[in-house]
């Protein structure tokens, strides 16, 4: 009895109606869904538009944090302390942040904007964030400075200008950067200076002078 029930569910005309229209509806979606995969949303999309569009960075890109240092920093840098940038506004807002950078000349929203690239971006992104480190140098951060000079010494990034220049020049500027921003109190700038005078990167190596660059620091 069992069987000859199952059998006619089976054979049913309105069984048969009900798959086929199933068939009709779903094997088009299935299809459509295989040739257009959904879009991963693309937060930084316009910040990387922007970035691309200006030759004032690509140009600081290429510049050694030595020289570059507050060479574009607004007139009131020295009299009052900017505010600081939690990341979490960059990553919800990136368009406003940048434009903090690059029409506020705010060298916070500079560095902040870098780091929120930095640390939500693959690795073969890291030009757009280079690039902003170099400009948070240019508007006054030591610490941009720092992390540029690092950057250059590392050799660890994709489309570095710096890769097609002499290793001894490079390692040059990057000592003269970390000297620039111990200078200025930055601490990873004198334990980074340290490194240098010890390891014998861009200088002669001199143990006594790499510990009273770790002490600064």
């Amino acid at each position: 009895m069992t069987r000859r029930v199952l059998a006619a569910l089976v054979v049913s005309p309105h069984h048969a109606a009900f798959w086929f229209f199933l068939t009709l509806v779903l094997l088009p979606l299935a299809v459509q869904a295989q040739r257009a995969p959904p879009k991963i949303p693309q937060p930084f999309a316009e910040v990387y538009k922007r970035i691309d569009a200006s030759p004032k960075l690509r140009e600081r890109h290429a510049m050694c944090p030595a020289d570059l240092f507050e060479v574009d920093a607004p007139f009131w840098l020295n009299t009052m302390h900017p505010p600081r940038i939690d990341p979490d506004q960059c990553l919800k807002d990136p368009d406003q942040c940048l434009a903090g950078c690059l029409d506020g000349r705010s060298f916070a929203a500079c560095f902040t904007m870098a780091i929120t690239l930095q640390l939500n971006q693959p690795e073969e992104k890291s030009r757009y964030f280079e690039m902003l480190f170099a400009e948070a140098c240019a508007t006054g951060s030591a610490g941009g400075c720092t992390n540029r000079a690092a950057a250059i010494r590392n050799g660890s990034y994709f489309d570095d200008p710096f890769d097609d220049v002499d290793e001894a020049e490079a390692m040059t500027c990057v000592f003269r950067s970390f000297e620039v921003t111990c200078a200025e109190g930055d601490a990873w700038g004198c334990t980074m200076l340290g490194q240098a005078s010890h390891h014998a990167e861009g200088v002669e190596a001199d143990s006594a002078a790499a510990r009273r660059y770790y002490e600064k620091s």
